[in-house]
This record gives structure tokens, sequence and C-alpha cells, in this order.
């Protein structure tokens, strides 16, 4: 009986033990448990702002790497302008203007492109660019050939009354040689387009004076001029000289013929009939005519 109750307190003892134990090592662990979760989720938050910020980071970093360079605009907007992409390239060179500093030396460069380009896209104010550019500008090495460049423009169009207008302004002993040939041919055939010959005469006698490329040419615009005139013997010594030019051998045979007819030179006329006889070309354009 003794031993029986002994025994019972005993595991009372041990119930009693067992019990506080786990119940220590329940608050233990809940103890633990809610410190690790406080750690967890401070590290949680702390990698989740650390992340934020290195994306939003990277973020900037690309957004600043999308933004073209000046260089870059500067670069392509010369591109776009050699393929004649006038309205990107217009573009490209404003947005230079907008990025670049106010010291970059090719400003000038890019206000003066962005106007050529304005100029041929047919835009109101691109002569007015072109024309501010240079009051705005004088001792700018674009400003010397400005109205040149104008005036190519105006002549590719066959606007040639504004390419006389252009022509009239420009500096031609600031040309380089052949654009001052050019300019003298455009300047002379624009005159002759709008019947102001005697002009148009002025310019082809100086051309013929220069030859080059253009020598050809303004004989054969020359002769033409003076067999219209009357001046025959001026006329056939241009129109020889045209003559001897692929481009215009089965053209002036006719008007030099004429011309020899006029001067009453029939013999001549007879023996330079004869030589025409060897040039197929010209044989067959007369029979044609027939």
């Amino acid at each position: 009986m003794l031993f029986t109750k002994f025994t019972s307190v005993y595991y009372i003892r041990m119930f009693s033990k067992l019990k506080f134990f786990k119940l220590i090592t329940a608050i233990f662990f809940d103890f633990v448990s809610s410190h690790l979760n406080a750690i967890m989720k401070r590290s949680f938050f702390i990698t989740l702002i650390l992340c934020s910020s290195l994306f939003s980071r990277a973020q900037q970093q690309q957004q600043i790497a999308a933004i073209p360079k000046p260089d870059d605009l500067y670069s392509d907007g010369l591109v776009l302008l050699s393929h004649n992409q006038y309205a990107s390239a217009e573009k490209t060179f404003n947005d230079f203007l907008s990025a670049a500093t106010q010291q970059d030396p090719r400003r000038r460069d890019a206000e003066y492109y962005a106007a050529i380009c304005a100029v041929n896209l047919y835009h109101a104010d691109g002569e007015k660019r072109i024309n501010d550019f240079i009051v705005a500008n004088p001792e700018h090495p674009r400003s010397a050939t400005a109205y040149f460049d104008l005036a190519a423009l105006f002549y590719q169009q066959k606007n040639y009354a504004k390419t006389i207008s252009a022509l009239e302004k420009v500096d031609f002993p600031s040309l380089t040689e052949a654009d001052q040939s050019t300019g003298h041919f455009r300047w002379g055939y624009s005159l002759f387009n709008q019947r102001k010959l005697n002009e148009a005469l002025d310019q082809f006698n100086f051309m013929k004076g220069l030859g080059g490329q253009y020598g050809p040419a303004a004989s054969y615009y020359a002769g033409y001029i003076e067999f219209n005139k009357g001046d025959h013997a001026n006329a056939l010594t241009d129109l020889r000289r045209a003559e001897t030019n692929q481009s215009y051998s089965l053209i002036v045979p006719y008007m030099i013929a004429q011309v020899l007819y006029k001067q009453k030179k029939y013999d001549e006329l007879q023996s330079y009939a004869k030589t025409l006889e060897k040039r197929e070309g010209v044989t067959q354009m007369k029979r044609s005519r027939c």
C-alpha cells in the first residue's frame, strides 16, 4: 500500500516535470521562432530594398545609355544627309543641337545642314534659314559657299529663276575652280531657259575660256544663241568646237550647214555635207527627217 502510494507520487512528479519541460521547450522554440521570423522578415525587406535600388539604378543607367550622344547624332546626321534622307537628317541635326553644348564647334555646321535639309524638303522657311545663317555667321566657311549650295538645290529642282537669284550672290573667287565652272555654266543655262539670251551668252563665253567639262556645252549654247542673233561667224566657230564632242556631234551638223548656207559658202557646204556621209548616226537622222 505504501509502495503504491509512493509510486503514484513519483509518477505525478515525473509527469509534472515532463509537462514543465514541454512547456519550457515550447516557450523556447516559440521565442526562437518569433525571433527567426523577425530576422527573416527584416532580411527579406532589406534584400527587397537592395534589389529595388539596384534595379532602379540599372534602369537609370539603361535610360542614360539609350540617350544618343552628340557625337553619334552628328555622325548619323551626316550619313542621312549623304543619302538624301532629308527629313531624318533634319531631325537628327536638330536633336544634336538640343544635346550639344553651346561651345560645341559643330553647332554652326549642324544649323547649316538642317537649313539645307529644309530647302530640300520645300519648307517655307528653308531659304530664309540659309540667309539667316549667312547674316549671323559671315566669317564661317559655310557662308562663303551657302548661296552656291542653295543655287545647286534650285538648279536640281529646275527652278531657274531662283537659281539665277542665288548665283548672283555667290562670291565666285572663294570657290574652287571646279565649282566656279559649274556655277557659271548653271548660271548661263538658267538664263538661257529664262530667255535672257544676252546675259546667258556672257556666261557661256566666260565658260569657253575656262574649258573643262562644261566647255563643249558652253560652245554649243553660245553657238546656238549667236546663230539666232545672226552672228554667223562666231556661231560657226563655236558650233565647230562643240562638234568635236561626242555629245553634240550628231546635233550641230545641221546648224553648221545652215550657217554655211546663210554665209553663201556653197562649196564649203558641199564639202562639209560629204564628210557627214561617213557619220552613220547623222545619215540616219537625216533620213528620218525626210
